[in-house]
């Protein structure tokens, strides 16, 4: 399959740089981008809490008792970001959609490589569909299907 010219273009333009940027640079990123969401603001939620799925740490925003729940796996190429560089647009998300989130704080690359993170996600994804949460009141199933009910926490 070949790429289309202007694909091909773009890729030309980058520079070709097999080394992987040194830890000090990566470590620096990450503390610009954690110092940069600690200053905005946060939205009141009903229910927020740090939560153990299954050795994985995650962060569960509720905005109303028996909201419907949805996993949030934060952007960052599995090297950047975590809970609390997203913390503001969880709250956001789960405020403006009336959905509980299960934000989960994956192991980042390169110290913990691929795939290891993925491995996080399908941890929490997996507790997330077998756990009410932390207060294991009704127990609820996920099943995969267009016409299911979404499992409420």
């Amino acid at each position: 399959m070949t790429l289309h010219p202007q694909a091909r273009a773009l890729l030309d333009t980058l520079v070709d740089d097999d080394e992987p940027w040194p830890p000090e640079d990566l470590v620096a990123l990450r503390a610009e981008a954690r110092a940069a969401a600690l200053q905005g603001e946060r939205i009141g939620l009903d229910f927020v809490i740090d939560v153990d799925a299954d050795g994985v740490p995650c962060r569960l925003y509720r905005p109303k008792q028996g909201a419907p729940a949805a996993l949030y796996v934060h952007g960052g190429g599995w090297a950047m970001h975590d809970l609390e560089t997203h913390d503001a647009f969880c709250r956001y998300l789960a405020h403006r959609t009336g959905w509980a989130l299960l934000a989960v704080d994956y192991r980042l690359a390169p110290e913990n490589p691929y795939p290891a993170p993925l491995d996080d996600v399908a941890t929490a994804a997996s507790w997330l569909r077998r756990t009410t949460g932390p207060t294991g009141s009704t127990r609820r199933s996920c099943r995969p299907s267009q016409t299911r009910r979404a499992p409420t926490w």
